[in-house]
């Protein structure tokens, strides 16, 4: 199980004449949990291990509509972690939304 906190922004960055590609920059802090059963013949043994992973996640936007009430986008998340002393890569979400706007 996975579970964290995440606080960020996505801004536009190229003015007016760009305002449908959008960037942003979230920091985040999760919290892993991985379980491992293994099983002799004499005993079932299990493991809990719990990694705290902090974190920086790259969303990128393209709009095809951004308007006073609706949205449309397609987004791109490159999701990295400080896992251990190491920085890498963990993952990359794709995205299409369709939001409305409160």
């Amino acid at each position: 199980m996975r579970y964290g906190a995440n606080v960020g922004m996505i801004v536009t960055t190229f003015g007016k004449w760009f305002r449908y590609v959008k960037v942003g920059a979230v920091f985040g802090v999760s919290r892993e949990e991985t379980t491992r059963i293994s099983a002799s013949e004499t005993a079932v043994i299990r493991t809990d291990d719990f990694h705290t992973n902090f974190a920086i996640n790259y969303p990128q936007r393209i709009y095809g509509l951004d308007g006073r009430r609706f949205a449309a986008f397609a987004e791109a998340n490159i999701q990295t972690q400080f896992n251990g002393g190491n920085y890498s890569r963990r993952t990359v979400n794709y995205t299409a939304c369709f939001a409305y706007k409160f």
